[in-house]
């Protein structure tokens, strides 16, 4: 009988993405009886990460917009339920950094 053990590896993650998106009801005051709207929206997009684990350090930004699309029900005059569909469009960056070789940086483009 033999037993495998595994070495607990030591990760270190941080990311941050700010996204902001301005929201527009076109339909709003041509129907605003109507309890299901139409909305469009768009914005700017900032993301930062690093993770570090095992001798192996890789950094990441990217910049880009968003855009989105939905439908919101207003069950209430200040009550809605909304479904929408989002996709982005990003210009980023990443390097990684092993310990005891050259690092290597890569640009990539996202949609």
């Amino acid at each position: 009988m033999s037993r495998e053990t595994e070495e607990e590896s030591s990760r270190d993650r941080q990311n941050v993405e700010v996204t902001a998106r301005y929201l527009a009801y076109p339909l709003l005051g041509e129907q605003d009886s109507e309890s299901i709207q139409l909305y469009l929206g768009a914005g700017p997009l900032v993301e930062f990460g690093r993770v570090s684990q095992e001798g192996l350090t890789r950094t990441q930004w990217g910049v880009g917009v968003s855009g989105t699309i939905g439908a919101e029900w207003f069950v209430h005059p200040r009550i809605g339920l909304n479904g929408a569909y989002e996709s982005t469009l990003r210009y980023g960056r990443e390097r990684r950094e092993p310990e005891d070789e050259p690092s290597q940086t890569t640009n990539r483009f996202d949609l």
